[in-house]
């Protein structure tokens, strides 16, 4: 029945309902309107009117400003079609740059063309790249991402970490990469056919009947360090970077390090023994360059 009333609905899951708000560009009286032309009770909010609650004075005082639901809903729009031409620009920006990505572990780019990207566009850019390396890290403020943003004009060779990501810039290039000390160390138990996250940034599991149990951890520095000698420049990856690499272990046995592929001091040296593991670790952010 049409008109006011406080009694509570419950919408369950399967429902066909559709929830629309918040319905700015509406006035209340129109939706009122249009309610009882169509025979459909409705629920007024006694919150509203409270002048108790903080939300309703604000309310209050912009009607009283002049600022109705109109012109709110007019800003609102407006937001909207600025935050998607930031988009916009982002995209096209991050097209210019260079970006390269190797195995999802680390990203370079230009730093010239970078430097002279507007610093609204930098901050985005950078926000990005640090939320799809930084791993389980908690996304940096926005006042971090400014100051960052605001460091590349002055052109020297600097480096900094934020949000779990060490920044690193040089004369020609920005590199990224995720802070090996942020990483757990703590090995993460894999069962035949299951897929986990690991540290944010991976898909790892494995296929197959192994003797024990599965563990994937960080390969660290004393292991890359042993192994470093004999990998190919194809292979060779920034210490740093390295240091971080998903490695898979059983017990204290180091079987292999999918990224590198079969390597010296794992295991699984040799290719056909490196196949039959059936080790899947593959980057969650996926870019052209990989």
């Amino acid at each position: 029945r049409p008109g006011p009333t406080s009694r509570a609905l419950d919408v369950a899951a399967d429902a066909p309902v559709q929830l629309v708000r918040p319905l700015l560009g509406f006035s209340k009286q129109r939706l009122i309107a249009t309610l009882m032309a169509r025979d459909v009770p409705w629920i007024e909010d006694p919150t509203n009117t409270n002048v108790a609650l903080e939300r309703t004075r604000v309310r209050e005082t912009l009607a009283a400003s002049g600022l109705t639901a109109t012109a709110l809903a007019l800003t609102a729009r407006r937001m909207r079609d600025a935050a998607d031409g930031l988009a916009y620009a982002e995209s096209a920006l991050e097209k210019t740059l260079q970006l390269a990505v190797d195995r999802g572990l680390y990203a370079r780019f230009d730093r010239r063309t970078f430097d002279s990207a507007p610093v609204i566009l930098r901050q985005m850019f950078l926000s990005g790249m640090i939320a799809r390396f930084g791993g389980m890290t908690e996304r940096p403020e926005h006042s971090e991402i400014d100051a960052l943003a605001r460091r590349f004009p002055g052109g020297t060779q600097w480096s900094a970490t934020l949000g779990g990501v060490v920044v690193s810039a040089g004369s020609r290039y920005v590199r990224l990469w995720r802070e090996p000390g942020r990483i757990s160390a703590a090995p993460v138990m894999l069962t035949p056919g299951e897929v986990l996250c690991w540290d944010g940034r991976f898909r790892v599991g494995f296929e197959g009947g192994a003797d024990t149990a599965i563990n994937v951890a960080p390969l660290g520095r004393a292991a890359y360090e042993a192994m470093a000698a004999e990998l190919d420049r194809r292979q060779v990856l920034p210490a740093g970077v390295a240091y971080g690499l998903p490695a898979f272990y059983a017990g204290a046995k180091l079987l292999c390090v999918p990224l590198l592929g079969p390597v010296a001091g794992c295991a699984a040296r040799k290719p056909d023994e490196f196949n039959a593991l059936r080790f899947l670790c593959d980057p969650i952010h996926q870019y052209p360059s990989d």
